[in-house]
This record gives C-alpha cells, structure tokens and sequence, in this order.
C-alpha cells in the first residue's frame, strides 16, 4: 500500500485483469491523487501541519473517522493557499473520494 500511495497511479491494471483502469477512488475523476505542489505540505486553518506521520498517527487514533482538521475544513497548501490539486488541475471530487483524511473535511 505504502508503494501504491508514494507512486500516486493515475491508471492500473487489477492482478490478473488485462484492463486499465482510472483511479478515481482518490477523488480525482481523470485519475490520481490531490495534493500540494510540495507534497505533504498541507496545513488546517488553526496551523496543524497534515505530515505523513500526522496523518497515520491521526487515522490510528480516530478510527479513520471525521477530519483531522480541528474546525473540519480541509487543508489547504501553504505554497498556494488553495486545496490540493488533483494532477489535472481539478479539485477533490467529494462525491468519489475514499480516503478518511479527506472524505469527512468540508470545502469552504
């Protein structure tokens, strides 16, 4: 799984399935993973900086539940200012996202 989220596939083939197909699970409807321009580089409204460990940390306490944002709003990137980005431009999909870290933060 580590290897799958590092890499941040925008299409794959499943074990014994010649068909490609787009990953979409990740809440971008082309394919692949929202994040900052310098990944990990996320921060909540109240300062809470969203690391790699934070976010582990975060899941294992909560039950992957809520969003690890104190006041529920998504992170935002310090570069930027803006949500993260999907690798086309598009923001997160809150329709089709899975993972708990942005499934349950509100987009204001």
């Amino acid at each position: 799984m580590i290897d799958f989220i590092n890499c941040k596939p925008t299409r794959c083939k499943c074990h014994g399935s010649n068909k490609v197909q787009v990953v979409t699970k990740m809440g971008c409807d082309e394919g692949g993973f929202a994040e900052c321009p310098t990944p990990y580089e996320s921060y909540c409204s109240d300062g809470t900086h969203l690391t790699a460990n934070f976010l582990m940390e975060w899941q294992m306490a909560n039950n992957a539940t809520g969003c690890p944002c104190p006041d529920g709003v998504h992170s935002k990137c310090k570069e930027t200012g803006t949500y993260p980005q999907c690798p086309n431009g598009d923001y997160i999909n809150e329709q089709t996202i899975i993972i708990p870290n942005y499934k349950h933060c509100k987009v204001v």
